[in-house]
């Protein structure tokens, strides 16, 4: 499963088709979160996030790529 997450709905739509287009067969959960300090997030596993902008991982998370 892939979580997406954005702080604003103008960008789900575009992230779910993108994150689909390259993940075809997976399943995909989304949420919005206005409180997050990025304005997207994409995880593809536990305790592993796509890069992003510096200051956006959490603790005991890992690069995927």
């Amino acid at each position: 499963m892939i979580q997406i997450s954005s702080k604003d709905t103008l960008y789900m739509y575009n992230l779910y088709h993108i994150v689909k287009a390259f993940f075809p067969n997976e399943e995909i959960s989304q949420n919005l979160d206005e409180k997050q300090e990025s304005l997207v997030s994409v995880k593809l596993e536990e305790n592993c996030r796509l890069s992003g902008p510096p200051g956006w991982k959490e603790e005991g998370d890992k690069d995927c790529l």
